[in-house]
């Protein structure tokens, strides 16, 4: 493996020579950050040992998301945080996804599109979860945006953590998923979607810019069970405090070609310049934004209190129903607290998202 920032020291100063007018600015940040990043331009402290009394100088890390070298302390932090917000309920891991026609637009739009790809899939889980047959009660959930596929291929997807459950509009009751391997449709999830990015990018008059091939074809999303969450945080993980190009991937750097690998289904690798880096859109330093949706993120920050009135509940929260008839209700002891949900931040990762009330999304604006 070769360092990231050691290829950055090779080819960079040529790079920049080169397309110096289409470098975006939060990318001139990151890669000045990876290449100080533990050097002399950020200082360091120095420890003496008590035992040999011997020193031991230590250069600062950048701290930055994109550095390979900051990530995996950033990585265990953010799990360990997000791990406290859990409720004992089962969880689902939803992806949205665009088609490729619109792919081109969001590349060139990041601060009007992936805003717009978060609120409205949000809207649009919500949307679902409020009809009485599919739910009928109000959810929250994480979401994540990543703009990169295995293959390294630009393709900007959301995924949301949602538990299988809501609240009841008085904020008494519980209301559990219908069945335990189901949670809301995929097709119904899909087509509500993109009725409402549609929706906001014609309030937004982008939608000539877009092909009108883009909202005829049916979209997808993938609804998939992740157990109590904790999976599923740990694979977000990755796109939250990393990029997609680190050490694990660069394989050789010689006569001006780097080689790299990806998977998918299988490993594969791929040499190109400097120049072709540029042209292949995951190896540049795509972010993610993250945000909290709805009422019960803001809710489960009180463990001390609100997330003990679902434990007290009891198993019954995530058990199955036995009977398609029987309640999906669990009375709650009391009426949980704050309901109204704070303004969650993503400082660092793109974006500063603030929770909205009902559920119905929120603004965003980039950092």
């Amino acid at each position: 493996m070769i360092p990231l920032a050691e290829v950055l020291r090779r080819h960079w100063p040529e790079y920049q020579r080169a397309f110096a007018q289409q470098i975006l600015p939060s990318h001139r940040r990151a890669v000045q950050c990876i290449l100080e990043c533990r050097t002399r331009a950020l200082g360091g402290e120095m420890y003496r040992c008590q035992n040999c009394r011997r020193d031991h100088f230590v250069y600062h890390s950048c701290n930055h998301r994109a550095c390979p070298q900051c990530g995996h302390a950033h990585a265990s932090q953010w799990i360990a945080k997000q791990k406290l917000k859990l409720l004992p309920v089962p969880y689902y891991l939803i992806t949205f996804t665009v088609p490729e026609g619109l792919r081109g637009w969001l590349r060139s739009h990041q601060k009007l599109g992936y805003a717009s790809l978060l609120r409205e899939s949000a809207s649009a889980l919500q949307d679902v979860a409020d009809r009485p047959k599919y739910l009928g009660a109000e959810i929250g959930c994480l979401s994540v945006l990543h703009t990169w596929g295995r293959q390294l291929q630009y393709h900007p997807h959301v995924h949301c953590v949602v538990p299988a459950g809501g609240l009841r509009e008085d904020g008494l009751r519980w209301c559990r998923a219908p069945a335990s391997d189901f949670f809301l449709p995929q097709r119904v999830l899909a087509a509500r979607f993109r009725n409402r990015l549609k929706q906001s990018l014609a309030q937004a008059q982008a939608l000539q810019q877009i092909p009108a091939s883009v909202w005829r074809q049916p979209w997808v999303v993938d609804v998939q069970p992740a157990g109590s969450g904790e999976a599923a945080l740990k694979y977000l993980s990755a796109y939250v405090t990393h990029t997609a190009l680190g050490h694990q991937r660069i394989l050789r750097d010689e006569q001006g070609r780097i080689t790299f690998k990806y998977s998918c289904p299988k490993r594969f690798s791929v040499c190109v310049t400097m120049a072709g880096w540029r042209r292949r859109p995951g190896t540049s330093l795509n972010a993610s934004w993250l945000c909290w949706i709805g009422k019960l993120p803001g809710w489960c920050c009180r463990p001390s209190l609100n997330r003990s009135v679902l434990i007290a509940a009891g198993n019954s929260v995530g058990s199955p129903r036995s009977n398609r008839h029987e309640s999906r209700d669990v009375e709650l002891a009391c009426r949980p607290k704050g309901l109204r949900p704070k303004k969650f931040s993503a400082s660092g990762h793109g974006a500063v998202l603030s929770g909205a009330g009902k559920g119905r999304g929120f603004g965003g604006q980039t950092a």
